[in-house]
């Protein structure tokens, strides 16, 4: 019912009626608390009659709050006043873009407006929110030009529980009541294909409704159109706009991005709205690379070969831009900063090898992705939107190229291998079981480190007889000699020389030089780890997550003596010497940003609809987290530098209890009493795991139970706490994963249960009755949830579909649940004598889980009603991204380092 000037809603007075708005009549409110005007939207009837949907609402509007953005207009909050909800919103005056966009816009109008949704919609996109309803009416623009985006996330917010957002009827502008809630048809229109056909969306729906907002802009009249609903689906299912529309003077770049905005298949849709945003800042003159699709077939093959030829342009274009910036004017060219995201559902593993390459020419960028707990190779081209997957590289890991980019080297399954940069067979070279990096000469051969305490061997690129370069020197307590760089002459290799009396902390490693031909090795750096060489004199290296720079005598192999930091937040692992960065001979540099909270983590106890509740304890480097048998009490090892001890936090008191001291503690178990804690302590040095008993409230002394060759991880107790369940990577098992059982008793040894023939065997766990044991393999490729008998070990049964890790049992042992992606599944088990799982499902995304050494995020609580869940220390990070800077080598000369 409509509201009358001078109605009370809480503290807010109607003054006028604004309109109507997507999901209802718009008002201009007094806020009679801070003496302020507000737009307030009222809410359909509907909400109020539906107490999960007006929950799930509630929780949504939390969320959009949290933006807060210039071109966004803000939600202050939500409104409750018995039969009436609103939305209370910034009031924004102005102009809708639909009320402007009356005839054709200027170029240049065009460019203002678009680059000032695109950082709305760039801003809202790394929190994780997606818009939904993009489109001119929900776009304001101010007097002095400043553009508003509105309505931002609320088609997501208005979805009934159990209904996707995607789905055009639960749009909030297109809905069954039409005619009671002010349906405006235009919603249709700038509706994504996918969003039309009723499919789950994602990030580029909004790309799709922001070209289609682009193209009306630029032609005055609307990309899709019919006299109904059904006729303008139609229209953007199955019809191309008349792009011949778009006046002839548009700057190229402009059409070309409304295009890659505007492809129907969302693979090969422009993938980040940053991308649009860089097209923006400078677009390019030239006639626009468009004819209409409607064209007679004689017209169409016209048209094909001249998109082939446009295409073709742009891509020169380029090409001729990038050798300008290299050789025209070197030394005036800034730099260009750029973001190269990857696919959807893809992040990177930044655990102890790298993730990101670049080639010498700087035209392709190789990259390591991970899905469902597989490591896979991309690569992208600058001259491409997306990156591209490189098939059969499964588990890859420190990525190479040859010096003219045309293959890439890298590690999987226990072996260099090398592939085609444009894809093709993978060739395997030689065996590498644990690798720490690789380098490709330009002789042909590759210089690599094939595990954690070796020295550097050579081998042919072709294949062949692989030979030691360096000599581990013990009299130096030497360990490893790693992530080698072969430098300008062919003949001398940068390693990263890592000692046995810090072998987690490559900060405190040397940098040598080591002749090819002589063996002869000099000390260049003390104190720093993974260098590089740039051509412009400088050698560049890491401590910590900062990338520093010295200068650098490459014939002599000297470096000056005061390094000077250059970028800050690299990410990598100082326990490896990893460091995710790569330089190009062009003057490319490109990394991987490290996690802006260092790593920290918090924990939360969250619901089974995905609500949190954080737990007040402080942020930490938490990994391995296991509840108390009450249920009060986590036991967890938390990482400082090179250690890890394990501690009990009472997350209602928030008091935390440290029970070891110094060394590598991990995967604390409790007894079934909740008296004592099972956990493993490792010896790196000896590659040795101890299996470890200690009183939970600190008292007494710990006691060693067991041992087993390599690294171990604790993984469940049977009922009784006789056995324990652990997997491990013996020598035995050439660097993979196996799964054991150990009789904790003094003496007692290991016995293995589940091989790793096909394929690494991990995170084991007990059903409550200890009749089923569950665990993930990677013998399809990816890591797959696995259960088989544990008192037979036969017959096992895969339970994911579509990947999955750390697979835990609930109390009752009716439900399997297990991480994939960003979502937490759970499979139902019927009761019986035999193996009976139904269908996986998501019982809530929108998890971030930390990347640990173990894969263990999260508990199942006693009584199986909430998870205790690792979460970021901070929130709202936004996706996995490389950053690249082009002509960077321009700025490092400008620092004068050394001068």
């Amino acid at each position: 019912m409509p509201l009358t000037i001078g109605t009370r809603l809480g503290p807010y007075e109607i003054i006028a009626p604004i309109g109507a708005g997507g999901m209802g009549e718009v008002y201009r409110a007094r806020d009679t608390k801070l003496n302020r005007d507000v737009a307030l939207k009222i809410l359909p009837e509907l909400f109020a009659h539906d107490p999960e949907r007006l929950a799930r609402f509630r929780r949504e509007a939390q969320v959009l709050a949290s933006l807060n953005h210039p071109h966004i207009a803000s939600i202050f909050g939500v409104e409750d006043g018995g039969a009436t909800l609103a939305i209370v919103m910034e009031l924004v005056e102005g102009r809708t873009l639909a009320e402007i966009m009356t005839a054709p816009m200027p170029a240049s109008e065009v460019v203002t407006i678009a680059r000032q949704i695109a950082d709305a919609l760039d801003a809202a996109h790394e929190a994780g929110i997606i818009h939904r309803d993009l489109k001119p009416a929900n776009v304001k623009v101010r007097d002095d030009g400043t553009v508003k985006v509105l309505d931002f996330g609320l088609a997501k917010a208005s979805a009934p529980d159990g209904a996707t957002a995607a789905d055009p009827i639960n749009s909030p502008t297109l809905t069954a009541r039409a005619t009671q809630l002010g349906v405006i048809l235009g919603t249709a229109a700038y509706m994504a294909p996918e969003q039309a056909k009723g499919r789950p969306v994602d990030k580029r729906a909004d790309i799709w409704a922001f070209g289609v907002v682009l193209y009306e802009m630029l032609a005055g009249r609307r990309a899709f159109e019919g006299e109904d609903v059904s006729e303008t689906l139609a229209a953007v299912l199955t019809r191309e706009p008349a792009f011949d529309a778009v006046p002839a003077s548009t700057p190229a770049s402009l059409v070309t991005l409304m295009r890659r905005c505007l492809e129907r298949d969302p693979r090969r849709r422009l993938r980040d709205i940053g991308e649009a945003r860089l097209a923006l800042e400078a677009p390019t003159a030239g006639p626009p690379a468009a004819l209409s699709a409607a064209a007679p077939p004689g017209v169409a093959r016209r048209v094909t070969v001249w998109r082939a030829v446009t295409a073709a342009l742009a891509v020169t274009l380029i090409l001729v831009s990038i050798q300008w910036w290299r050789s025209a004017r070197p030394d005036s060219v800034g730099p260009v900063r750029a973001a190269i995201m990857l696919p959807r559902d893809v992040t990177f593993d930044l655990g102890i090898y790298t993730v990101v390459a670049i080639s010498p020419d700087g035209s392709k960028i190789a990259l390591v992705g991970s899905t469902a707990g597989v490591r896979r190779l991309y690569v992208r081209r600058l001259t491409e939107f997306e990156p591209r997957l490189l098939e059969g590289t499964e588990d890859a890991s420190s990525p190479f190229f040859k010096p003219d980019g045309s293959w890439i080297g890298f590690f999987a399954g226990g072996k260099l291998k090398k592939v085609s940069s444009d894809g093709g067979p993978v060739i395997d070279l030689a065996d590498a079981t644990d690798n720490r990096g690789g380098a490709w000469a330009r002789d042909d051969t590759i210089i690599y480190t094939p595990s954690a305490a070796t020295s550097i061997y050579r081998v042919p690129a072709a294949g062949g007889t692989v030979t030691a370069i360096s000599t581990i020197d013990e009299s130096k307590h030497e360990r490893t000699h790693r992530w080698p760089t072969v430098l300008p002459d062919g003949q001398t290799v940068l390693v990263t020389v890592g000692s046995v009396e810090h072998p987690d902390d490559y900060d405190d490693a040397r940098i040598e030089s080591v002749r090819l031909d002589t063996g002869d090795r000099r000390v260049v750096i003390q104190g720093g780890r993974m260098a590089r060489y740039a051509p412009t004199g400088h050698l560049l290296f890491l401590r910590g997550k900062v990338l520093y720079a010295v200068p650098f005598d490459p014939g002599r192999g000297t470096a000056g003596a005061s390094p000077v930091p250059i970028i800050d937040g690299v990410s990598g692992d100082v326990t490896t010497g990893a460091a995710n960065y790569a330089l190009a001979d062009s003057g490319t540099v490109v990394f991987v940003p490290g996690d802006p909270a260092g790593g920290e983590r918090k924990m939360a106890w969250v619901d089974r609809q995905g609500v949190a509740t954080p737990i007040d304890a402080a942020s930490a480097f938490y990994s391995d987290p296991h509840v108390s048998p009450d249920g009060r009490r986590v036991a967890v090892s938390i990482i400082a530098g090179s250690m890890r001890d394990v501690h009990v936090i009472d997350t209602q008191r928030g008091t935390s209890t440290q029970l070891t001291l110094g060394g590598e503690n991990r995967t604390p178990l409790w007894s079934p009493d909740g008296r004592r804690l099972i956990y493993i302590a490792y010896d790196r040095v000896r590659n040795v795991s101890t299996v470890m008993s200690r009183s939970a409230d600190g008292a007494g002394e710990s006691e060693a139970l067991g041992e087993i060759d390599g690294q171990a991880y604790a993984e469940d107790l049977t009922a009784g706490a006789s056995t324990l369940l652990l997997s491990a990577n013996p020598s035995t098992a050439r660097g993979k994963f196996e799964l054991f059982k150990l009789v904790l008793q003094k003496g007692a040894k290991a016995v293995m249960i589940a091989s790793a023939a096909t394929g690494d065997v991990s995170q084991g766990s007990l059903s409550p009755d200890g009749r089923w044991l569950t665990y993930i393999s990677s013998a399809s490729g990816r890591s797959e949830i696995y259960v088989q008998s544990f008192a037979s070990g036969g017959g096992r049964s895969q339970v994911s579909n579509a990947g999955g890790v750390e697979p835990r049992w609930a109390p009752d042992g009716l439900a399997l649940y297990y991480t994939q992606a960003d979502s937490l599944m759970m499979v139902p088990i019927e009761p019986g004598p035999a193996f009976s799982p139904g269908k996986p499902r998501a019982l809530f995304g929108g998890q971030t889980p930390p990347n640990t050494d173990s894969g263990q995020t999260y508990a199942v609580a006693p009584r199986g009603a909430r998870f205790l869940m690792l979460r970021p220390a901070r929130e709202g990070a936004g996706p996995p991204e490389v950053r690249m800077v082009l002509n960077w080598f321009n700025e490092l000369r400008a620092l004068k380092i050394g001068k």
